[in-house]
């Protein structure tokens, strides 16, 4: 076994960390991402970095950016974030809404106990969409 996937094991056989960001432009071979790769931890490379980006395409293990125009802005983040803060709430009130109008405790067998499984996806569902169409309309996708 390697040197990381003995650091990996040593952890409970769980990475530390969940993402590795190389912001060098000048980066030619970072050992560490190279180790991060190696042991399914995604990373994040600056894209003037010729070396880490061929890794990163290679392995599938990464993904690269141009500039920090490529990201959300303050002002971007902060509307996103309600809008995730407001779809949330409304998806598990509407998945509450089908229970109620169907006359059931738990909307399947599987996590009975917990209201089902779509009990527990809920929230998400709703966030998913209203995120991607903020984003959507940053002109980010």
């Amino acid at each position: 076994m390697d040197a990381a996937g003995e650091r990996v094991e040593a952890g409970g056989g769980v990475s530390p960390v969940c993402g590795f960001v190389v912001p060098s432009p000048l980066e030619s071979l970072s050992l560490l991402a190279l180790e991060a790769m190696a042991v399914g931890t995604p990373v994040l490379c600056n894209a003037r970095a010729d070396v880490l980006v061929e890794h990163c395409k290679n392995s599938n293990a990464g993904l690269f950016y141009q500039d920090r125009d490529e990201f959300l802005s303050i002002g971007q983040s902060l509307l996103l974030g309600l809008a995730l803060a407001a779809a949330a709430p409304l998806g598990d009130l509407f998945e509450s809404l089908l229970k109620r109008d169907m006359g059931v405790k738990d909307s399947g067998r599987i996590l009975g106990g917990h209201g089902g499984v779509l009990d527990r996806v809920d929230a998400q569902l709703f966030a998913a969409v209203a995120g991607f169409y903020v984003i959507l309309a940053f002109d980010k996708v």
